[in-house]
């Protein structure tokens, strides 16, 4: 079961950019999904020769077993039902700093909508230390 205790964090690591964090709280495993509409590009999509950019930046707790940050992007049609494409960072354990996921590829055709998924996995401690900042997606 995935959580819905999602807040933010401003210390220990401090903030890449802000005055803030996405942080998953006290749980094993934790989810924070965001879908965005991008169907004001289709006729670009359509014709392949639209690309986006995601960035955003990752970083864990330093403790051992360290936690893991994860970020998996969707490209779905218009009924959000068929993956076109997907990327998916792995599980990343950084602890020395903020870690840049990123991700830069042309929408498949009949993409419609972008799904940005946070995935947050606790494997020591109360608090799941999996931490997200600064998470961008633009159409280039």
């Amino acid at each position: 079961m995935l959580s819905t205790s999602w807040t933010k964090r401003t210390t220990n690591p401090d903030p890449y950019e802000g005055a803030a964090y996405f942080f998953a709280g006290a749980t094993a495993n934790a989810e924070l999904s965001q879908t965005v509409d991008v169907s004001a590009f289709d006729a670009v999509i359509d014709s392949g020769t639209q690309q986006f950019t995601f960035e955003g930046y990752v970083c864990s707790y330093k403790q051992s077993p360290v936690d893991s940050s994860r970020i998996v992007l969707e490209y779905l049609d218009a009924g959000q039902t068929v993956i076109l494409a997907s990327f998916d960072s792995g599980e990343i354990k950084n602890t020395n700093s903020w870690q840049l996921v990123s991700d830069n590829r042309f929408a498949p055709v009949n993409t419609r909508w972008i799904r940005i998924r946070l995935i947050s996995t606790r494997y020591s401690g109360s608090n799941n230390d999996g931490y997200f900042d600064a998470l961008s997606l633009y159409a280039n």
